[in-house]
Order: C-alpha cells, then sequence, then structure tokens
C-alpha cells in the first residue's frame, strides 16, 4: 500500500505545519502519540475528513536489548479513534 501525507490540525480546523506519513491515519497518530500530543487531529492531503483521535504513550524500558549508547528507555504511542468530522 502507498503511505499517505496527513497534516496535523488545530481545534478551529486550520492546518498547521506539521506533516506526517503513515498507511493509516491510526499509524500516524500513534505517531504523534509517542511524541507527547493527547489530542490528535489528522486531515488527509487529498480528503476533506477530520480523523479525531486520543492518544497517549507508555514507556518501555530496552536496556538489554540495546546498544550501550542508544537510550534506556523508549516511548511508545497509543491512539484511539473518537470520530471523524467532515469539512464543508
Amino acid at each position: 500500500m502507498k503511505k499517505r501525507t496527513y497534516i496535523v490540525v488545530d481545534e478551529n480546523n486550520r492546518d498547521t505545519k506539521h506533516q506526517f506519513k503513515g498507511i493509516y491515519p491510526c499509524r500516524t497518530a500513534k505517531k504523534l502519540a509517542s511524541r507527547g500530543y493527547t489530542e490528535i487531529r489528522l486531515r488527509q492531503t487529498t480528503k476533506k475528513t477530520i480523523h479525531i483521535f486520543k492518544g497517549w504513550r507508555t514507556e518501555k524500558d530496552t536496556s538489554d536489548s540495546t546498544l550501550e549508547w542508544l537510550r534506556k528507555i523508549k516511548f511508545v504511542g497509543h491512539a484511539k479513534k473518537v470520530r471523524i468530522e467532515r469539512i464543508k
């Protein structure tokens, strides 16, 4: 499948400068959740719908399976779809 470009949208449905790529909007939402976003609103570049997610992240200890110079704690993103809004 082809990766699609999603734009992060603010509360007033205005585009921001942040763009992420993913096959599905939930994959893109998980990327944003791992970076600390909690209210995630995404719009595909060619569509008029906004996907709204609730995001959170958890810490995962990777000290035994990684190299010494890498971080010992990794953030794993989780996202749950709340709803879809249509833009007029």
